[in-house]
């Protein structure tokens, strides 16, 4: 595969980023070198130059299709990772760290979205479908949870609520723009 050797292709050692390898270094607490953890960060990356071809790909068909002016683009992520960060920590699952809960979140739709702003503020994923929905023209179903951000595009000083994390029930976190509440 061409993206796993892209970010470092001279690499000697024996660090292949598999699940086993990545939980004995977190349970274990096995500092690694400088070359191994370079390594370890260059497959990640290696993943993201792949996802970042595809959606060139994506948007690239769009193009030539002529449906940009009339096509909603919608990229996120379910998560980031934690590398090596905070105690020899890998993954993202019982992470309540900004590196795995700060995602990208872009939304595309020529005259109705408007163009090249940023929103700094903290919002769900949670959000998104109603978003979608919104933009659509669809209702949200009754029961449905969730807020649509539509209304940041248009004045991104509006408070939306606050964010909440959890994992197992046991770390639980709250988070506002400005603060954040953990539990563990």
């Amino acid at each position: 595969m061409p993206y796993k050797n892209l970010f470092d292709q001279d690499y000697k050692g024996n660090m292949n980023g598999s699940s086993k390898q990545l939980d004995e270094i977190t349970l274990k607490k096995i500092a690694l070198s400088k070359e191994d953890l370079n390594h370890i960060i260059s497959l990640y990356d290696g993943e993201i130059a792949f996802v970042d071809d595809q959606i060139k790909y994506l948007i690239s068909t769009i193009r030539k299709l002529n449906i940009k002016d009339k096509t909603l683009i919608v990229i996120t992520a379910d998560h980031g990772e934690d590398l090596y960060q905070h105690n020899f920590y890998f993954y993202h699952a019982a992470s309540i760290y900004e590196s795995s809960l700060k995602i990208p979140l872009i939304f595309n739709l020529p005259g109705v979205i408007p163009k090249n702003i940023k929103i700094n503020k903290v919002v769900e994923s949670i959000d998104i479908t109603p978003t979608i929905l919104e933009i659509l023209g669809i209702s949200s179903p009754r029961n449905f949870h969730g807020t649509s951000l539509m209304p940041l595009f248009k004045n991104r000083d509006i408070f939306l609520g606050d964010a909440y994390s959890e994992w197992q029930d046991k770390i639980l976190s709250i988070r506002t723009d400005n603060y954040r509440f953990i539990y563990n």
